[in-house]
């Protein structure tokens, strides 16, 4: 909610906030950034960490964060970002092919993203399933997203205590990774056994409960 998008930095501000980012990553220990570009208000174009909102923004945000990672951490790191806002079909960089900067990319609730430049289906999440929605996936349906080349399926806010707006968030998840598990891999999702309830935004209880 703020001018700060992340598909308009200008050349020099995305590489300047890509070392920031990148050195968080070095500090932490992480794996990689995803990006998601919503809610940002237009910039002031008078402002040198700004440009004008454009998918070619985000490309060369996504870029510079692919060199910034690679400079500053001594592990694999992957960059990857969500279908909104400005970021999709993202073009060419300098001469850099996607595939060089992206690694894969998250749909949106509801629906499957698709790949564009020189990235295939691998990169692409063939459903984004929002559990704490109700959303759902059939084992049919899982078959036919491996079968047709998707990489992955995107699994948003699983809620083990059961807490959020579906009454039991916990049963209607683990009826939908068994149907998955069924249709991708064609074994039976092992049953848990415990579980460690969520208490708020990124708060976890430390006890483990049996079910």
């Amino acid at each position: 909610h703020g001018a700060a998008g992340l598909a308009q930095l200008s050349d020099w501000g995305a590489k300047e906030w890509a070392a920031e980012v990148a050195e968080a990553c070095k500090t932490y220990k992480l794996d990689g950034v995803n990006l998601d570009d919503e809610y940002s208000s237009n910039p002031d174009l008078s402002n040198k960490w700004f440009t004008s909102r454009s998918a070619a923004a985000g490309a060369r945000l996504m870029y510079e964060l692919k060199v910034a990672l690679k400079e500053s951490c001594s592990w694999p790191t992957e960059v990857s970002f969500f279908d909104w806002g400005s970021l999709y079909d993202l073009p060419e960089v300098d001469g850099h092919k996607q595939s060089e900067f992206v690694d894969f990319h998250v749909a949106n609730y509801g629906s499957a993203s698709g790949p564009f430049g020189d990235l295939t289906l691998k990169q692409c999440s063939g459903a984004s399933i929002q559990l704490n929605y109700g959303y759902t996936i059939s084992q049919s349906q899982a078959e036919q997203i491996k079968n047709a080349g998707y990489g992955w399926i995107m699994w948003f806010a699983f809620d083990p205590s059961g807490t959020g707006s579906v009454n039991n968030n916990r049963t209607h998840s683990v009826n939908q990774f068994t149907d998955v598990a069924l249709g991708c891999y064609g074994q039976k999702l092992k049953e848990p056994t415990g579980v460690y309830n969520k208490k708020g935004e990124g708060k976890y209880d430390p006890n483990r409960y049996d079910i």
